[in-house]
C-alpha cells in the first residue's frame, strides 16, 4: 500500500496562488488567440490559425504572431489596444515567471510558512526578479492579469463580434489601470499653472 503524502497547509496555500495566477495568464492568452484567429480567418474552422499559433510552444513567440497580424487590420484603435496589452504582458511575464518557477521550501516553526528562492535551474531573469523583491505581491500580479484578460475580452468582442452580429457599436473600452507596472494608465495629477508675477507699470511721466 502507498503511504499517504504529508500535507502542509503552507504548501497548499502556495499551490493555490500559483494556480490562480496560471489560470489568469492562460485566460489572457486565450483571448490573444481568439484575436489572431479572427484576423487570420476562420474559413477552415480556424484550423490554419490554430496550426500557426501552436507551431511554437512559447507564449512570447505566439504574442509575436499576433503582433504581426494586427498590423494588417488597418484599425488604429484596435492596434493600439492590443499593442498595449502585449507590452504589459511582456512586463508582467518576468515577475509571473519568477514566481511560478521559483523553488519553494518550508520554513518557520512547524513548517507553517514557505520561502521562495532561486536555484541553479532558474533563469537569470528570474534570479533578478527574486533578488529585487523580498515579498512578492501575489494578489497584485493576479489582479493585473485578470484585469488585462477582461480588457482583452472586451476589445475582442467590440472589434470582431459586435459587427458580425450587427449589434450597435458601443463606446470603445478605456484602458484599465494596472498596479505596479510601468506604462499604465494611472491618471496624472493636473499640473498647476504657474502664476506669472504682474509687473507694475511705472506712472506716466509728467511733461514739464
Amino acid at each position: 500500500m502507498h503511504s499517504k503524502l504529508p500535507r502542509y497547509p503552507a504548501y497548499d496555500k502556495h499551490a493555490l496562488r500559483i494556480g490562480r495566477i496560471s489560470m489568469a495568464w492562460n485566460t489572457l492568452h486565450e483571448h490573444f488567440f481568439w484575436m489572431f484567429q479572427e484576423i487570420v480567418g476562420k474559413g477552415d474552422d480556424g484550423k490554419l490559425a490554430y496550426r500557426i499559433w501552436h507551431s511554437v510552444q512559447n507564449d512570447t513567440a505566439q504574442r509575436a504572431f499576433l503582433q504581426g497580424a494586427i498590423g494588417t487590420t488597418g484599425q488604429p484603435r484596435f492596434v493600439r489596444s492590443v499593442d498595449w496589452l502585449m507590452k504589459q504582458a511582456e512586463k508582467i511575464a518576468l515577475e509571473r515567471n519568477a514566481l511560478i518557477h521559483a523553488v519553494v521550501r518550508l520554513i518557520g516553526p512547524d513548517d507553517k510558512r514557505v520561502q521562495l528562492y532561486a536555484s541553479h535551474t532558474s533563469r537569470e531573469a528570474h534570479l533578478m526578479q527574486l533578488a529585487t523583491k523580498s515579498a512578492p505581491d501575489w494578489d497584485r500580479v493576479e489582479r493585473n492579469l485578470v484585469v488585462m484578460a477582461n480588457y482583452a475580452s472586451t476589445v475582442w468582442f467590440r472589434h470582431f463580434i459586435e459587427p458580425s452580429l450587427g449589434l450597435q457599436r458601443r463606446p470603445w473600452p478605456k484602458r484599465p489601470r494596472l498596479l505596479g507596472l510601468a506604462g499604465t494608465t494611472k491618471p496624472r495629477a493636473p499640473r498647476r499653472k504657474r502664476k506669472t508675477p504682474t509687473r507694475k507699470r511705472p506712472p506716466p511721466s509728467s511733461r514739464a
